[in-house]
C-alpha cells in the first residue's frame, strides 16, 4: 500500500494535493477494494495516519484524504482523527465518499462540526452530481467544499446546454448554498477556456494539469493564504445574459463562429477578432442588468465620467463604475423614494429629468451639487430612446476647483 497525489490549482498554482490510494498488486481495482473492508473506521483511520506520515515533511501545507461516511459515526474515530490531525500540523480536508449509505445524519452531523472546532479540518463531498444521495449529504451535513463529478464536467466542451448545466451548478452551490467548489476531470485547454468563462478563480483538477504521482514531483509554489472562504462571484440574469453566455461560449469552442449581430444592437460589428469580441462580452456581463441596457453597456464602461440613466418613473437601470464609487452604492434596483430618503439632492435630479422628459428638447445642462461633500458637478442630460421606451442619460463631471 502507498500514496500518489494529484494536486487542486487554482490560477495555475497548486492550493492543495489530494491523496489517492494505491497497491502494488496493480490488478487490483482500487475501488472494489476499499468498498470491501469491512471495519471501515480501523481502515480509515490507517490511511489517514499513513498519508499524515508520509506528508510530515512535505512542502505543501494542505491535503485532502477520502474517508467513509461510516467513519463520522463513531466517538472513536472523531477523538483520534482530531488527535492525528493536530499532530500532523497539516490542514487537512477529509473528502466525503458517497459508496456507504448512513441513516445516522444526527451522529455524522455532531462529529463533523467537533471535528472542526478542535481542529483545521474541512470537509468535502466528492464526486457531487455522480448520483443522487450526496444531495443529502450536501443539505444535512456542514461540507464546506463540493468536488464536482467528472460526468458533468465532461458535456462542457460538447454543448452548451452541458456548460449551463455546470454553471447553473457552480453558481447555486457558490451562491447560494455557499460552498467552495472544485472542478473535477478537467482534460484538455478547451475545458479550461470554458471554465474560465464561469469563473477566473475557479479550483480544478484533472489530468490537464496533472496525473497523480508520488509526493516529490511536484514543487509549484503553494497559495497558503487559501482558507476556502472564497466563492464564486456569478450573476445569473435574464435571456440577454443567456445570449452573451453562448456567444462566449461559441467563439471558445469556434474561432470561426458567426455571429447574428443585430441579437446584440451591433455592439460587436465592428470587432472583427474573436478575443476581442469575448473580451467585450466578458465586460457587457460584468454590468448589465438587463436589456434596455446591452445597446449602451459598452459605452458606459469606457466613460471618463459618472453616468447614470433613469426611465420615466425615475428608476435606474444603469449606472457606470464611475458613479457607484462617488456614490458608494450601486442604484440599480433601488426605488427612486428610498434614494430621496437616503440622499438630500436625489429629488432635485428626479425633478430635472422630468422637465427634459416634459421639454422639447433632448439635451440639457445644469450644475447640481450632488454628494454630501457639497462638491459641484457639471450635469448634461440627453433623451434616449430603445425600444419605444424613453430614458434620461446623465453624464456626470466635477467642476474644477
Amino acid at each position: 500500500m502507498y500514496f500518489h497525489y494529484q494536486p487542486i490549482y487554482k490560477n495555475n498554482k497548486i492550493i492543495y494535493l489530494e491523496a489517492l490510494l494505491r497497491l502494488d498488486e496493480s490488478s487490483i481495482n482500487i475501488e472494489d477494494y476499499v468498498n470491501s473492508q469491512s471495519d471501515k473506521i480501523s481502515f480509515d483511520l490507517m490511511i489517514l495516519e499513513k498519508v499524515l506520515d508520509d506528508i510530515k515533511t512535505s512542502i505543501f501545507h494542505c491535503f485532502s484524504i477520502n474517508i467513509s461516511l461510516l467513519s463520522l459515526e463513531s466517538n472513536v474515530f472523531t477523538r483520534k482523527c482530531i488527535e492525528l490531525i493536530n499532530k500532523s500540523k497539516k490542514n487537512i480536508i477529509l473528502e466525503i465518499t458517497e459508496h456507504d449509505k448512513s441513516s445516522k445524519f444526527d451522529i455524522i452531523k455532531e462529529n463533523i462540526i467537533h471535528i472542526k472546532k478542535y481542529s483545521s479540518c474541512k470537509f468535502a463531498i466528492d464526486d457531487f452530481g455522480k448520483g443522487y444521495s450526496n444531495t443529502d449529504l450536501l443539505i444535512g451535513l456542514p461540507i464546506d467544499i463540493v468536488k464536482i463529478d467528472r460526468g458533468i464536467t465532461k458535456g462542457i466542451s460538447k454543448s452548451f446546454l452541458g456548460f449551463v448545466l455546470l454553471k447553473n451548478m457552480i453558481y447555486k452551490l457558490s451562491s447560494i448554498l455557499k460552498k467552495d467548489i472544485v472542478v473535477e476531470g478537467i482534460e484538455n485547454e478547451i475545458e479550461v477556456k470554458i471554465l474560465e468563462n464561469i469563473s477566473s478563480n475557479i479550483k480544478c483538477q484533472g489530468y490537464f494539469f496533472a496525473r497523480p504521482n508520488v509526493l516529490n514531483t511536484f514543487s509549484v509554489d503553494i497559495n497558503d493564504s487559501d482558507k476556502f472562504t472564497e466563492f464564486f462571484n456569478i450573476k445569473m440574469n435574464e435571456s440577454v445574459v443567456l445570449k452573451l453566455e453562448e456567444l462566449i461560449y461559441q467563439l471558445t469552442v469556434n474561432d470561426h463562429y458567426e455571429i447574428n449581430h443585430s441579437d446584440f444592437e451591433n455592439i460587436f460589428l465592428y470587432e472583427f477578432k474573436p478575443q476581442d469580441i469575448k473580451k467585450k462580452a466578458n465586460e457587457l456581463l460584468k454590468r448589465v442588468t438587463s436589456s434596455k441596457m446591452l445597446f449602451m453597456s459598452s459605452l458606459m464602461m469606457s466613460s471618463n465620467c459618472a453616468m447614470i440613466i433613469r426611465d420615466i418613473f425615475g428608476c435606474v437601470v444603469y449606472n457606470n463604475d464611475l458613479h457607484i464609487e462617488m456614490m458608494n452604492k450601486d442604484f440599480v434596483g433601488i426605488e427612486p423614494y428610498k434614494l430621496v430618503e437616503l440622499y438630500d439632492f436625489y429629488q432635485g435630479c428626479l425633478d430635472f429629468d422630468k422637465k427634459l422628459i416634459c421639454s422639447k428638447e433632448n439635451f440639457s445642462y445644469e450644475q447640481e451639487f450632488i454628494d454630501e461633500s457639497k462638491e459641484e458637478y457639471h450635469i448634461f442630460r440627453q433623451k434616449i430612446i430603445s425600444n419605444n421606451n424613453m430614458y434620461v442619460l446623465s453624464s456626470i463631471y466635477r467642476v474644477a476647483n
